[in-house]
């Protein structure tokens, strides 16, 4: 993202820029909006499948509970 704004000038990002041409239309067309936020939370992924707790660590002086976990 960063090198895509970069790499334009700001007075013809929007031009040259598809998907901020979307952002700008979804703000105004709420169907749109919603259909870019079902992508974005298309690419969530739940890593916690990967690993599971061996012991809980409670002696920390903090008062703070963290777990060690394996990798499977």
């Amino acid at each position: 993202m960063f090198r895509r704004m970069l790499a334009v000038h700001p007075d013809r990002a929007l031009d040259e820029d598809g998907f901020l041409r979307l952002c700008v239309e979804a703000e105004s067309d709420r169907d749109k909006l919603t259909e870019m936020t079902k992508g974005a939370q298309a690419l969530g992924y739940d890593f916690t499948k990967h690993y599971h707790a061996l012991e809980a660590d409670d002696d920390d002086d903090d008062g703070a509970s963290t777990r060690r976990v394996s990798l499977l």
